[in-house]
């Protein structure tokens, strides 16, 4: 929860204060934890669906001063840490 959702609170809204006085572009990344239940991501997912909110709830509000809010769920990436828990060795996914 502190590093996705409260870090990407705090980031946007230091960005939006001092650099963005002509509007931009924020782009939040996410993941999909939350839509389906996915065993021992819990916190993970929550966390994610806190971003995913913050992302549309800062659209709406940084809309009107021309600064869009995006987000973007690249999905699983083969060989990190994360793959490797929740995977196993023939490439399917522990559920």
């Amino acid at each position: 929860m502190m590093i996705d959702t409260i870090g990407t609170f705090l980031l946007s809204r230091f960005t939006t204060q001092y650099s963005m006085k002509k509007g931009g572009v924020i782009i939040n990344i996410t993941a999909n934890l939350h839509y389906s239940g996915t065993l021992l991501q819990t916190h993970s997912g929550t966390a994610k669906a806190g971003v995913d909110a913050l992302t549309k709830h800062m659209a709406v509000e940084l809309g009107p001063r021309n600064i869009r809010v995006v987000g973007i769920c690249p999905g699983g990436i083969e060989g990190t840490e994360g793959m490797d828990r929740l995977s196993f060795s023939d490439g399917s996914f522990k559920m």
